[in-house]
């Protein structure tokens, strides 16, 4: 199992941090909100235009409001067609596991 990735997140590559906005303020882990696929991630460097956190690295299993949580593994979509590695989300609830 992974640990779940609440807010406040972030998602760091060679471009730098990207913030993430979570939309679901109700399911908490910790106090904190639970991210979600579809989250929003700021621009950073030269990862511009609508980056999200990538549904397909998100829990299959365990979802909020139809989208799966994410994941320590999730990845965002960084504005290319593929998530630009390394990505990593950085704040990850210490007590939750989901797969």
């Amino acid at each position: 199992m992974a640990k779940i990735a609440i807010a406040p997140g972030s998602v760091v590559d060679t471009q730098g941090t990207g913030v993430v906005t979570a939309s679901n303020l109700t399911v908490k882990s910790g106090g904190q909100s639970i991210l979600v696929a579809g989250d929003i991630v700021s621009p950073h460097g030269t990862h511009t235009g609508t980056i999200t956190l990538t549904a397909a690295t998100c829990s299959t299993t365990v979802k909020i409001g139809g989208k799966g949580i994410a994941l320590a593994t999730t990845k965002a979509t960084c504005g290319g067609p593929a998530p630009s590695p390394p990505q990593t989300m950085l704040t990850l609830s210490p007590t939750v596991n989901a797969t």
